[in-house]
């Protein structure tokens, strides 16, 4: 988890990163509210602004993922207008 937290912060803490999204899955709600016994969590990481899909393939390697892509869906994208110019490139593990 350190490693994972160090490497994805530093992709965060860059100048060319204006936003980054953690996608949450499988989150079960019961009567309005989260169930203590529930797991959710996350196998993609979204990453806007004007980093490469090559730099962040670099920068993410020892975290061994199953893909570094461009995003061409556009949702990330709608969320706020200042991220229409910008890369949206996303992290996946299987």
């Amino acid at each position: 988890m350190t490693e994972y937290y160090s490497i994805l912060k530093k992709i965060v803490d860059n100048p060319k990163t204006i936003a980054a999204f953690a996608e949450i899955k499988e989150v079960m709600i019961y009567d309005g509210k989260l169930n203590d016994n529930e797991w959710f969590y996350s196998d993609i990481i979204y990453f806007v602004g004007d980093l490469t899909k090559e730099e962040i393939k670099a920068a993410t390697k020892s975290l061994m993922p199953d893909e570094v892509e461009c995003d061409n869906e556009d949702r990330i994208k709608m969320l706020n207008e200042k991220y229409a110019d910008k890369n949206v490139v996303y992290v996946w593990w299987d």
